[in-house]
């Protein structure tokens, strides 16, 4: 083991002590540091989550910043790529081979410590609608590999049912934790008629919450029912309607059509629909499905 190493901590688990989070090309400190996890699939609100509540127990704490103490991404893959860019290693350990989040909740454990794992969904077309604005973002002012005047409809729907088919099938970073997560928590959800537009779950190193971005008005008092902090603060950020291309490709958007098929899919039969099943009830779902086919659905 190291000098710099803290006693007890088996030493697969040390690189959390030395990699640093790099998130964004920002450095937001060692791994071992992080009290906060805005871990979640992208799209549904992390953004806003992360400096709402970073910003919530920063007051709490009386941190200097919130930054090196909240940890915000979307699956171990990415996660992974933020640590690559130059963060030095413990000697011996290949952080890359590692499952980071699951391995900071057990670095917790054996150093008497604790996290707070914050988790976020949204109606899969609405998300799928603001990847797509991020898509052509790119494109058109990022890479440039496209001017403003090569916006079609057909290349809307090509990407759109790209974003759509991706996230029909990926995995729930949550799931990456712990196999079968959403299953194994299913009767603990459905008993929690008290708070049914949330679910809140404390074990002895770690506490999660999982919210969706339909109820993010009502935010703040679930941060306050679910951690006894009251005055957290959400403004929305990096939303599709604020970017400049919005007003450019909004009215292809508009006139996108997708087949039936892949609209029950993403609701109903693909992994994003078993997901979003957990997250809403059956009438929430049937009505995202039946808004969805009203403004997408391609003639037959």
């Amino acid at each position: 083991m190291t000098n710099n190493s803290s006693a007890g901590v088996e030493r697969h688990l040390e690189y959390l002590e030395f990699v640093r989070d790099f998130e964004s090309g920002v450095d937001r400190g060692p791994l071992a540091g992080k009290e906060l996890l805005i871990y979640s699939p992208s799209k549904t609100g992390t953004v806003s989550l992360y400096h709402g509540l970073g910003t919530l127990f920063q007051n709490i704490h009386k941190w200097p910043s919130y930054v090196p103490k909240v940890l915000h991404n979307h699956s171990n893959r990415e996660l992974l790529a933020c640590l690559d860019k130059g963060s030095p290693r413990s000697d011996g350990v290949n952080a890359t081979n590692r499952c980071v989040v699951s391995d900071l909740i057990e670095y917790k454990r054996i150093t008497g410590g604790r996290v707070r794992i914050v988790s976020s969904y949204r109606d899969p077309i609405r998300r799928a609608l603001s990847a797509l604005y991020d898509a052509l973002h790119n494109k058109i002012i990022r890479d440039r590999e496209i001017s403003s005047v090569d916006v079609s409809v057909d290349l809307c729907e090509e990407i759109l049912t790209g974003i759509l088919t991706y996230q029909s099938s990926a995995t729930h970073p949550l799931e990456e934790l712990e196999p079968e997560f959403f299953n194994v928590r299913q009767f603990r959800k459905a008993s929690s008629v008290a708070h049914p537009d949330f679910f809140h779950e404390v074990e002895d190193h770690y506490e999660l919450l999982i919210v969706t971005l339909e109820q993010s008005v009502h935010w703040s008092r679930i941060v306050e029912l679910a951690f006894g902090h009251s005055g957290a603060r959400f403004e929305h950020r990096n939303r599709a309607i604020d970017k400049p291309i919005m007003s450019v490709c909004q009215p292809f958007v508009e006139r996108v059509r997708l087949p039936r098929d892949l609209l029950d899919a993403v609701y109903y039969s693909a992994r994003s629909g078993r997901y979003a099943s957990w997250h809403y009830t059956e009438h929430a779902l049937d009505t995202f499905h039946k808004a969805a086919l009203r403004e997408f659905l391609r003639d037959a």
